[in-house]
């Protein structure tokens, strides 16, 4: 059940198309997220923002709005934990019991993925912990959470633009 007081939270389906080349990995969806079934419901969160501004496109409130942005420009969205229990918070630090999606079936089931991001040290932690050798790029979270790291929009778009720019150019997957 998707009630966070404890019980196991099951996190979101993953968002991919067939030429999704960028895969951006969250922890596990925030309380709101679950409730809405939509990933980075909750709109202090800085992902969506920066998602439209690296596509030069204005900010949309509509999740397929959302979702289209993301096939347009190739990214693919999902969470290193798939399952984990967590106390009456959308906290990171409140995970308990995670169990971690299977990250490397997943890039070898879509091919063209080319980047792994990891949105934040609790994603990175539990990526790194059971994906041992598949590589990525840690970005700091865009959780209000970590709302004190002033350059955060500026890292990512930094990182989404080099990724993109290589992803367009002839090459396969490196996983």
């Amino acid at each position: 059940m998707n009630d966070s007081r404890g019980q196991i939270l099951t996190g979101l389906e993953p968002i991919v198309y067939d030429d999704s080349k960028i895969l951006v990995l969250g922890s596990m969806p925030g309380a709101q997220s679950l409730k809405m079934s939509q990933y980075y419901a909750y709109e202090q969160n800085r992902f969506w923002r920066i998602m439209f501004k690296f596509a030069n496109a204005e900010y949309s409130r509509d999740y397929d709005a959302k979702k289209e942005l993301l096939r347009r420009n190739n990214i693919a969205l999902w969470d290193a934990i798939g399952e984990c229990e967590r106390e009456d918070s959308s906290l990171d630090s409140k995970i308990r019991a995670a169990k971690a999606n299977d990250i490397a079936s997943f890039v070898k089931a879509h091919p063209s993925i080319c980047f792994i991001i990891t949105n934040g040290r609790t994603s990175e932690k539990y990526f790194v912990k059971y994906n041992p050798g598949l590589d990525h790029t840690y970005l700091p979270s865009t959780s209000p959470a970590n709302a004190s790291v002033k350059n955060v929009e500026q890292l990512w778009l930094s990182a989404l633009n080099r990724m993109s720019s290589a992803a367009s150019l002839p090459k396969g997957s490196p996983y």
